[in-house]
C-alpha cells in the first residue's frame, strides 16, 4: 500500500478506514483495486491483493459535483484524495461506460498504475482468454513475492465460491433477511482480499444461517428477485424482508459466484458467459430460467441514475412475463419513505 499521504483520514467512509486499519502493517502486499468482475485468482496468484472499489461507496456522501454516475463518482472521488490505499486499478470496460470516464480522472490525477480489461460483446472466449493474459501480466509488474494464501489460490476461490452457492441456495429454501448472505455474495468480486479469512467466514456464516428459525407468519411472504445495477440503497434487502418480500434471487452477485476454473483457459471460457456484458437477450434468457426455478412472482428492478442500464427496463418488461418494480436510485442512503411505500405496495399488487 503507498503510504505517501500519512494517515489523514478526514471524509472517508467507515469502509475505507477499516481497510485501511486492517492492512496498514502489512504494505509488502500491493492493493490492486477492482471496477468490477473480474477472476481475482489472477491477482491473488501475483501474491497481490484485489480490493473491489464499489465496496467503499455506500459510506460516502462527499461525491463532487462533477458526476454522472455516484457509483463510480464516488470511488474516483475517495482515490483522487487517498490515492494511498491503491498501488493499482483495474478498470473493466465492457459494462459501464462511466467507469472508463471516471477513470480517465484518475489516470490525469494520479500515479496509480492503471490497467483496462475489456469484455467481448459477443462473449469470444478466445478474446478474453488474449485480455486475461494481458491482465495477468499487468498484475506480474507489480507483484510481491510474499504469498497471502496457503494452498492452491485457484482451488480456494473454488472452494469459497461452492459456499457462496450454498448460502445463495438456503436463501431460497428459508426465509431470513437475506442482508448478511447478500454481502457475503457481492464479495466474492475480492474475497474480502484474504482467501482463507473469506472461507473462514463463509463457513461461520454458512453454520448461523442453518440455525435461523423462520418467522411465524412464513406464508405471507412472497418470494421476489433483484435485478438491474447492484443497489446504492443499503438497506433495501432488510426493509423487503420486514415487508414480507422475499428476495430470493440477486442478479449481479449470482453471476459474481457463478464463475471460476483451473486455469486462464477455463476463466475465459467461463467469464465469457458474463450476461451484463453480452446482448439484452442472453441476460433476459438466463433470468427467466432462474426466475422460474426459483418460483419468483415478483421483480424488483434497480437502476441508476446516469446508467445507460436504465434503457434496459422497457425491454426487460416486454420480456419477463413477471410483475415489475422499477426503482431509480441516486446517492448513497438508506431506503425513504418513498420507496418504502412502493415496496409495500408492489407486495400488495402481487398474486
Amino acid at each position: 500500500m503507498n503510504t505517501k499521504t500519512g494517515n489523514n483520514h478526514e471524509n472517508l467512509p467507515a469502509e475505507v478506514v477499516s481497510f485501511i486499519e486492517k492492512h496498514k502493517d502489512d504494505n509488502a502486499v500491493p492493493n490492486v483495486g477492482l471496477t468490477y468482475l473480474v477472476p481475482p485468482e489472477l491477482i491473488f496468484n501475483e501474491g497481490c491483493r484485489p480490493v473491489d472499489v464499489n465496496n467503499w461507496v455506500k459510506g460516502f456522501n462527499n461525491i463532487s459535483s462533477a458526476k454522472l454516475c455516484a457509483w463510480t463518482a464516488s470511488w474516483r472521488d475517495i482515490i483522487l484524495e487517498h490515492e494511498e490505499v491503491l498501488d493499482a486499478l483495474v478498470v473493466v470496460g465492457g459494462h459501464c461506460q462511466n467507469s472508463l470516464t471516471d477513470a480517465e480522472m484518475l489516470k490525469l490525477n494520479t500515479n496509480i498504475k492503471i490497467h483496462h480489461t475489456f469484455y467481448p460483446y459477443d462473449g469470444d472466449a478466445d478474446y478474453l482468454q488474449n485480455e486475461l493474459r494481458k491482465l495477468s501480466e499487468f498484475i506480474s509488474s507489480i507483484k510481491n513475492e510474499k504469498k497471502q494464501t496457503n494452498g492452491d489460490v485457484f482451488s480456494l476461490v473454488k472452494t469459497a465460491k461452492h459456499l457462496a452457492k450454498k448460502l445463495d441456495a438456503l436463501r431460497v429454501e428459508k426465509i431470513f433477511d437475506p442482508s448478511p448472505v447478500y454481502r457475503y455474495l457481492a464479495s466474492c468480486i475480492d474475497l474480502d482480499g484474504n482467501l482463507n479469512e473469506f472461507i473462514e467466514r463463509g463457513e461461520k456464516l454458512l453454520l448461523m444461517t442453518n440455525d435461523l428459525e423462520e418467522p411465524e407468519n412464513r406464508e405471507s411472504y412472497k418470494s421476489v428477485g433483484l435485478i438491474g445495477v447492484p443497489p446504492i440503497i443499503n438497506d433495501i434487502h432488510r426493509v423487503c424482508y420486514e415487508i414480507g418480500l422475499h428476495i430470493v434471487f440477486d442478479e449481479f452477485p449470482y453471476e459474481c459466484i457463478d464463475y471460476y476454473g483451473d486455469n486462464v483457459e477455463q476463466l475465459s471460457r467461463q467469464y465469457a458467459k458474463l450476461t451484463f456484458t453480452r446482448p439484452i437477450e442472453h441476460r433476459i434468457k438466463k433470468l427467466k430460467k432462474i426466475l422460474d426455478e426459483r418460483n419468483c412472482r415478483g421483480l424488483i428492478h434497480n437502476t441508476q441514475f446516469g446508467c445507460h442500464h436504465i434503457l434496459d427496463d422497457k425491454m426487460l418488461r416486454e420480456s419477463l412475463d413477471i410483475p415489475v418494480l422499477t426503482i431509480q436510485s441516486d446517492r448513497p442512503r438508506s431506503c425513504d419513505r418513498q420507496i418504502l411505500l412502493r415496496l409495500e405496495a408492489f407486495y400488495e399488487s402481487i398474486q
